[in-house]
């Protein structure tokens, strides 16, 4: 949905980069076959995050085939999971889910063309809702609340960030019992990674919202520049702290690096992107 949420690749290892897109690919194929073609443009880079978090934290890894990618037949074959594995059925699932309610908003902010898109979603909405009725309800509550929140124009960034953190923390905790104290970290992991998603999706749409007159707590508050920067590291070095106590089992390399250094790169680019729309704004 957001893209934040990925690995920093130049960092990652040539067998680490290979499993990484297997799942990616495998969640692309998962929500193909789960819930058709049209879903496919539900896959994003966050729920593929999820779909190998949950499943690191599984007894048995899921191991991968080289296959085409159905969409590149002609391309070479690639690692693609394409094992029943729960967390990936479970990550189609919320990308879907995901999708409806995001689509939903864009048209109640008045982007007509989008309604154009949701018939051929959902068929698809309707059986993720049916398969996994207790995160459509976390979904609904949870975004409604965020919008109630966005909707009295909070100034305060930190109020609708925990809102949508709290939106992740309980997402991942509505997979499966990992016990109470795995449970714990998860939910001070979701917390945290949820807040980042938030804040520095307002950072980075911050000269937007301006030109537009949108919401932005970030603009409301007058928390910006290295300001904004603290409050989004803060929330990236909780993440860290919360993942480092959690106990693993397979792809680790993998999770962490995207925790530990893909968030960071993620406020990077977003800062190198703020800076350059400042840049080549017209002066006054």
């Amino acid at each position: 949905m957001f893209g934040y949420i990925r690995p920093n690749i130049p960092e990652l290892r040539v067998r680490e980069k290979l499993r990484y897109d297997a799942w990616y690919c495998g969640l692309c194929a998962r929500l193909g076959r789960e819930y058709g073609l049209a879903a496919r443009a539900c896959l994003s880079y966050d729920c593929t995050f999820l779909a190998i978090m949950l499943g690191s934290l599984e007894e048995e890894s899921v191991s991968s085939e080289i296959a085409h990618c159905p969409f590149k037949p002609l391309g070479k074959k690639k690692p693609i999971i394409k094992e029943a594995s729960p967390a990936l059925g479970y990550a189609a699932a919320v990308c879907v889910l995901l999708a409806k309610y995001k689509l939903d908003d864009d048209i109640a902010d008045g982007k007509k063309l989008r309604a154009a898109a949701k018939p051929p979603l959902l068929p698809a909405y309707k059986k993720a809702k049916k398969n996994f009725p207790a995160v459509d309800s976390i979904l609904k509550k949870k975004l409604r609340e965020l919008a109630e929140i966005e909707a009295r124009r909070e100034s305060d960034p930190d109020i609708p960030a925990n809102a949508f953190g709290e939106l992740l923390a309980e997402v991942l905790l509505a997979y499966k019992d990992f016990g109470a104290e795995t449970s714990l970290i998860l939910r001070d992991l979701g917390l945290n990674i949820g807040r980042f998603i938030y804040l520095i999706d307002a950072f980075d749409d911050m000269e937007k919202d301006k030109k537009h007159g949108l919401y932005n707590p970030f603009l409301l508050s007058g928390t910006v520049g290295k300001d904004a920067e603290f409050l989004i590291n803060i929330s990236i070095n909780n993440a860290v702290s919360a993942y480092d106590l959690l106990n693993t089992k397979h792809d680790n390399a993998i999770t962490a690096n995207i925790i530990t250094e893909g968030l960071f790169a993620a406020l990077d680019n977003c800062i190198g992107r703020t800076e350059s729309l400042r840049k080549d704004a017209p002066k006054k």
